[in-house]
């Protein structure tokens, strides 16, 4: 019955996902060695307390990034995907142009004010970190916003290597600063961020000519799609806002109740577990441009709605698979990771990394559950699920933090992304559009079991030691994944199938 509806199809090869994904795994395992590079660098190179300081001054940078999106990666997520081409590009200079003004304005805004009450109370921080810092925001937001324009036009073999570059290119000027001087400053490494971002965004820029991106008939500017956008956009600043504040409200409590040391031992440990969470999102970025797509043309077409229903629960399963490997990796090793990449010091923070080790899996799985969300416009939905999570996060810092130090603020970020993602659950399942079995689920916890086996008996202590251990368990995982029969061809054809016989054979059968 489906024949004549499939016969409508371009038969040309459906999907790149497959291979955009293993390019993203591949440029993700990167960003994690060269992660860990950069830990080692700046927790040697650096005072406690002024890698505390550090961390603080980029959680702040991400946050007011958040808040200047204002929303309108989701309103562009709803509108580029299958838009024609000129109109696509235009939806691109409008928001890019507008965000350039804004940014500025916040620039000035914050050095402007921002020196005078750095000196007003007398804070260890100089105007050189004000000034950087500001700088920093601006280029980061405009590199960005670019980045995201080529991945909704799925060009996310440039996006990956692009955020690549973004994220660690600054770590090879840092290393040979450092093997040359044996020391160097907050004002220096900031100095040196600044580079690579202004680089990359006239280099992305230039990509796009090349593509042959163009107006058309349309405006450079067009003010109905910044009102469009500023009112799609502006409730749901609070998800990208949200997300931030939620994953670094507990270092501005723990700096204010306890001190930037303490904030030091702690971002460590959130720094370790939060880079191997680029591994498993890199699933979700890759997915997610085509999952939109297919959803949004799903809503008038069976064929696509299928589609998307296959793709996002192929996500979910690869989602679960790495992140619960890397969760039981991270929480075995704790110890041998946080010496081996920074210091012996650092060792008194290993109970906070043992209970983070469960928050990346939690964060994956709530940002592929809010995809459906963001595409059937539950805005208010989505507001009330961060404000609560939000809420909920501060709250338990003030309670935790001052009994349990650290590890309360660690227990207190578990439990808030444990609930946003039981709030998000609760209402995708209504969109019918989620399948996992739980005998899926009962064979993957017995893939884990197996996995540690080796991590137990070989227990590692050198980053030698570390890497072999990690990769046995790595194949005796991945065999039980294939034995099990919890990676079926099911799932290998909806990520490399190609035709319309392939696709009716995994959708329609």
């Amino acid at each position: 019955m489906y024949h004549s509806a499939l016969q409508n199809h371009d038969s040309s090869p459906r999907s790149k996902i497959g291979r955009q994904i293993v390019i993203f795994v591949i440029v993700r395992f990167l960003i994690l060695l060269l992660g860990f590079v950069g830990v080692k660098y700046l927790t040697n190179s650096l005072s406690i307390s002024t890698y505390g300081i550090y961390s603080l001054i980029f959680i702040t940078i991400a946050i007011l990034s958040a808040c200047l999106e204002l929303g309108f990666r989701y309103y562009l997520i709803s509108k580029v995907p299958g838009e024609r081409k000129t109109k696509g590009f235009s939806y691109f200079t409008t928001n890019f142009l507008f965000k350039l003004i804004l940014v500025s304005a916040v620039v000035i805004l914050t050095i402007s004010i921002g020196i005078p009450l750095v000196r007003y109370f007398n804070l260890n921080i100089s105007s050189q970190i004000i000034i950087l810092s500001a700088f920093i925001l601006m280029f980061s937001l405009l590199l960005d916003e670019s980045c995201r324009f080529h991945g909704l036009r799925k060009r996310l073999e440039f996006t990956a290597v692009m955020s690549l570059f973004k994220e660690k290119l600054w770590i090879l000027p840092i290393f040979f600063f450092w093997w040359f001087f044996r020391e160097i400053t907050l004002d220096q490494i900031l100095l040196i961020r600044i580079c690579p971002l202004i680089l990359l965004l006239f280099i992305s820029l230039w990509f796009m000519k090349k593509k042959g991106e163009r107006i058309g008939d349309n405006k450079i500017f067009d003010i109905i799609i910044i009102r469009e956008g500023f009112v799609f956009g502006a409730p749901l600043i609070i998800l990208a806002f949200g997300h931030y504040l939620l994953i670094s409200a507990d270092r501005y409590i723990v700096a204010f109740l306890l001190s930037t040391t303490a904030v030091g031992y702690y971002s460590l440990v959130y720094t370790l577990i939060y880079i191997r969470h680029g591994l498993t999102s890199s699933i979700n970025s890759a997915s997610g441009y085509h999952f939109a797509e297919a959803y949004n043309l799903g809503k008038k077409d069976d064929f696509q709605f299928s589609k998307a229903k296959n793709i996002f629960n192929c996500s979910l399963k690869l989602s679960l698979i790495v992140s619960l490997f890397l969760c039981v990796i991270f929480a075995f090793l704790r110890s041998p990771l946080i010496q081996i990449f920074s210091r012996k010091e650092y060792l008194i923070a290993a109970p906070a990394m043992l209970i983070l080790s469960l928050f990346p899996v939690l964060l994956i799985l709530t940002t592929l559950l809010q995809g459906p969300l963001v595409l059937e416009k539950q805005r208010g939905t989505l507001t009330k699920g961060w404000v609560l999570a939000l809420l909920l996060n501060i709250i338990l810092n003030f309670i935790l933090i001052p009994k349990f130090g650290i590890n309360g603020a660690a227990v207190a970020t578990v439990v808030s992304y444990l609930f946003i993602f039981l709030f998000f659950l609760s209402r995708v399942k209504k969109y019918h559009i989620l399948e996992f079995p739980k005998l899926q689920l009962l064979k993957l916890g017995i893939c884990l079991l197996f996995a540690i086996t080796p991590i137990y008996f070989l227990n590692p202590v050198s980053i030698i030691q570390l890497l072999y251990s990690g990769i046995i368990s790595g194949v005796v995982y991945l065999t039980g994944l294939f034995v099990l029969k919890v990676i079926t061809k099911k799932d290998w054809n909806i990520l490399f199938s190609s035709g319309v016989r392939q696709i009716n054979e995994y959708i329609y059968l």
